[in-house]
């Protein structure tokens, strides 16, 4: 069986003994899935649901996913086999410990002079905020189903996500809009200065409905790679929910110089977790971990066109199912294993 890319640098690392990174193939990030409402996930056990657009933003660049429960315990072992890490939006959540870790073992592998990349969409940009300075992040903001410039600042310009951007792209997010906004809570340019955010850079601002303005681009400071961005790139290209009366279910953009922009981020943090050089320890075991074949659900629309819905108390079930099994194979191998070494005598 020939190998995949990504098994061939993990071989030759293993051989040759010094850090590699995956210059061909497909790095594979995980994402957190969300406690949602059962009654809009169509159950009445609960569930968590990860958005499909999403998944599509980091597949169009090239990238592979994991999804990962946000109340997951297991995440030692998987932290150490992906390449990075996509916090996605949603409702008003505090980062959940497993986030925490994923920002620790990020900071971690950075000190170490390796990487492991870190991206945040509203929600996720918010937790990257709060995981360090709770307070600085308010629900002031008045930014919902809106599309605003991004006014990008001075750094900008020498920042690792926008050194190298097309013009076309820049232009886009000062001129064009193409930046969608849905959210209450932000984080005021000026919380930046505090001591708890000093590893947070702000590169771009943006301004609420109601003239306030608000952090809307920001990475890591001195390498360290995080990055965040306030708005919904990914709702540009992979969302087209139409309400009812024939109308657009968000006023995301869905032209040219929305998915060039789109196109750009998805491309640019794809390529950061290139440089990443951890990986599963089997093909078979990414295979079961990846999202193919997951179960999705269109409940969610019109404002997600499709999502990967997880229904707890039903993988619960299932859980303790295979618990059982497990435990019924342990005692008939522990049985066997018993006869064996102690037969049965012959009746004489």
């Amino acid at each position: 069986m020939s190998l995949r890319p990504r098994w061939s640098a993990h071989l030759a690392l293993c051989v040759l003994g010094f850090a590699s990174h995956i210059d061909e193939g497909s790095p594979i990030i995980g994402m957190f899935s969300l406690p949602a409402d059962p009654q809009s996930c169509g159950s009445s056990s609960s569930c968590e649901a990860l958005p499909a657009s999403y998944v599509r933003f980091i597949e169009s660049a090239g990238g592979e996913v994991v999804p990962v429960r946000s109340t997951t315990s297991d995440m030692a072992e998987l932290l150490h086999s992906l390449n990075g890490f996509l916090f996605t939006g949603g409702q008003d959540l505090d980062p959940p410990p497993a986030a925490l870790r994923v920002l620790e073992h990020s900071r971690r592998m950075f000190e170490a002079d390796q990487t492991f990349p870190v991206w945040g969409t509203c929600l996720g940009f918010e937790w990257l905020v709060a995981a360090m300075s709770p307070k600085s992040l308010t629900p002031t903001f008045r930014a919902e189903n809106v599309n605003l410039p991004v006014h990008l600042l001075p750094d900008a310009a020498t920042s690792r996500l926008f050194a190298q951007a097309p013009t076309r792209v820049l232009k886009a997010l000062e001129f064009q809009n193409v930046a969608f906004n849905s959210h209450h809570r932000g984080v005021s340019p000026a919380e930046f200065l505090r001591p708890e955010l000093k590893d947070l850079k702000v590169l771009g601002t943006s301004f609420d409905e109601d003239g306030q303005e608000f952090a809307s681009v920001i990475e890591g400071a001195a390498g360290l790679p995080w990055f965040g961005v306030q708005f919904h790139p990914e709702k540009n290209a992979f969302e087209h929910g139409l309400l009812p009366d024939g109308q657009p279910a968000t006023a995301a953009k869905h032209g040219p110089d929305a998915i060039a922009t789109t196109q750009f981020f998805a491309n640019f943090f794809v390529q950061q977790a290139r440089l990443s050089s951890q990986s599963f320890k089997s093909e078979a075991e990414e295979a079961s971990r990846l999202i193919y074949g997951h179960q999705t659900s269109r409940v969610f629309q019109p404002y997600f066109d499709e999502a990967r819905v997880h229904y707890i108390l039903q993988m619960l079930r299932i859980c303790e199912a295979s618990q059982r099994v497990r435990d019924s194979e342990r005692h008939a191998a522990a049985v066997l294993r018993d006869q064996s070494l102690f037969p049965r005598q012959r009746p004489t």
